[in-house]
């Protein structure tokens, strides 16, 4: 799926990291993984007629339910999947916490305790 048709199914499109984005349906939060695709790895790819352009697309990589439990068990999903390895602890709590108190701020949702 491409970015911009993030918006369109599900109305939310907040970016956690570079490389994760949150959505939403009408019962639970969807975080979203960047992949970049390339069509000459493909099995069937043709290189007389298939382009070989790198392209990028975004999967559905988590599911969690509609409440600050499953908002902050997103954030710390995505959180944990792309800087897990990079920062020390304290760090990671800190970008945690950050993009906690970023995503409560744009969620246009009310969420349940």
């Amino acid at each position: 799926m491409k970015i911009e048709d993030i918006t369109k199914r599900y109305g939310l499109n907040a970016g956690l990291t570079d490389d994760y984005r949150l959505a939403r349906d009408s019962r639970q939060f969807i975080v979203l993984e960047r992949h970049t695709v390339d069509p000459a790895k493909a099995p069937n790819f043709d290189p007389k007629t298939d382009s070989r352009e790198l392209r990028e697309t975004w999967r559905e990589v988590g599911y969690f339910g509609i409440s600050t439990a499953g908002l902050s068990a997103a954030i710390e999903y995505a959180a944990m999947r792309s800087i897990g390895g990079k920062l020390v602890l304290k760090e990671l709590l800190a970008e945690i916490r950050r993009l906690s108190d970023d995503i409560r701020r744009i969620i246009p949702v009310e969420l349940k305790d």
